[in-house]
């Protein structure tokens, strides 16, 4: 039969597209979560090393929430860095 409905046209004229799209949020995912893994190893890594730093703070009389605060401080600046390259980036590849 050489009829065909204009879905099924468009389904096998875009199929390659809606592939390609899904590989693309596959791999986006990947990198989201290779990311967050890496920020977690990193806070990680710096509260091991700070340990000695955190545990004199501590017998001083900070309380937990102080401490909180300091270490977080750099990692608060490094996401509104990121924040504000990333934000006009995403603007205009979803605009696009």
């Amino acid at each position: 039969m050489l009829s065909a409905s204009i879905d099924e046209v468009l389904q096998r004229t875009y199929e390659k597209e809606l592939k390609i799209g899904s590989l693309i949020t596959l791999f986006s995912l990947v990198a989201i979560f290779i990311s967050i893994v890496g920020v977690f190893d990193l806070v990680v890594f710096e509260s091991e090393y700070k340990r000695k730093e955190i545990a004199v703070r501590k017998v001083l009389g900070s309380t937990t929430g102080e401490i909180l605060y300091r270490f977080n401080v750099s990692y608060f600046w490094i996401l509104l860095i990121c924040f504000v390259f990333g934000a006009p980036v995403a603007w205009y590849g979803m605009h696009r």
